[in-house]
């Protein structure tokens, strides 16, 4: 059994290894002059350490902490010592990283609202029609939105839905990135917020993957996301590499805000990283375990400028 979690433990590292060795590649700093807030993008220290081979620490590091998870699922866990999961309940989850006023989330369980929403065949596709959505336990949604100014309105439609059995839960307002509870400012129309951070993959290993599901569910479901988050989705996704959550999600629809960086060997850059996200799909597919996860560039702003739809009965305006 040692032998066999030893290998286990092996092949787990070597794929950290080689998704790590694709985006080391292209580890940069590139600082964001443009956009609601400015970031100093680099890759999480770990992608960078784990690519150093001056130590081999890290490495050996990463097997014996490979090694303690194989024997702990070995081990198996005590239902009353488990810590309970934001998406417990749910069979599959949407998330919605950007959500902005909540219209995406709209179009999750709303749809008939919103017929020309270009989001609505993702939704189909991985969660059913209209009607399916709504059932309990069928999706839950999460959103991640920094700008305070659309907090009350999330939270007015976080509650509406809840009302309806519509499992939704907004993080408001914070940012996502490869790190947790960082201070950053985010400005909104000349004026500057500061607003924390999230780290999204840590969120995703924390909250939704391992979840409990409904009762009539024996697997658990894809796991959506939409990403637009002004230029912070390269970190984002080093970090949802580094901790391995990558290989929860499904299937992720993303803008890529390249035009954001303003010099041009950046911009290059920016599309250099592109397309390596879009070779790590194809990769992934090699991977035991691991979701076969697309990532494409599908934006859909239909809609966004004014929403203009009515609240579902019984809930006030939004």
């Amino acid at each position: 059994m040692r032998d066999r979690q030893q290998e286990n433990s092996r092949i787990k590292l070597g794929v950290a290894v080689l998704i790590g060795f694709l985006l080391g590649i292209f580890v940069m700093r590139v600082s964001i002059g443009a956009g609601p807030w400015a970031l100093d993008f680099q890759l999480d220290n770990k992608l960078t350490a784990l690519l150093n081979p001056g130590t081999g620490t890290l490495l050996e590091e990463e097997e014996e902490d490979l090694d303690d998870i194989m024997e702990d699922d070995d081990a198996g866990e005590s239902p009353r010592a488990r810590k309970p999961k934001l998406a417990d309940g749910c069979w599959a989850v949407y998330l919605d990283v950007g959500s902005n006023v909540g219209t995406q989330v709209r179009k999750l369980f709303e749809g008939e609202k919103y017929p020309k929403s270009k989001v609505l065949p993702y939704f189909r596709k991985h969660f059913g029609d209209h009607e399916r959505r709504r059932q309990p336990g069928r999706v839950c949604a999460f959103g991640f939105e920094a700008n305070p100014k659309n907090v009350q309105r999330l939270k007015a439609l976080e509650e509406c839905y809840n009302s309806k059995g519509w499992r939704t839960r907004f993080l408001i307002p914070r940012a996502v990135s490869n790190e947790d509870n960082q201070t950053i400012d985010f400005v909104v129309e000349g004026s500057v917020y500061k607003v924390s951070t999230v780290h999204l993959g840590r969120f995703i290993n924390d909250e939704i993957a391992g979840r409990l599901l409904p009762d009539g569910y024996e697997m658990p479901g894809p796991v959506y996301a939409k990403f637009d988050i002004g230029g912070a989705e390269f970190q984002t996704f080093a970090g949802m590499v580094m901790t391995g959550s990558i290989c929860e999600v499904t299937e992720a629809s993303v803008e890529f805000h390249t035009k954001m960086f303003q010099k041009q060997g950046d911009v290059e850059q920016a599309r250099t990283v592109k397309k390596m996200m879009d070779d790590l799909s194809r990769l992934r597919t090699k991977f035991t375990g691991c979701r076969t996860m697309k990532i494409d560039s599908m934006e859909d702003e239909m809609y966004f400028a004014s929403d203009g739809m009515p609240p579902p009965k019984g809930c006030a305006a939004f």
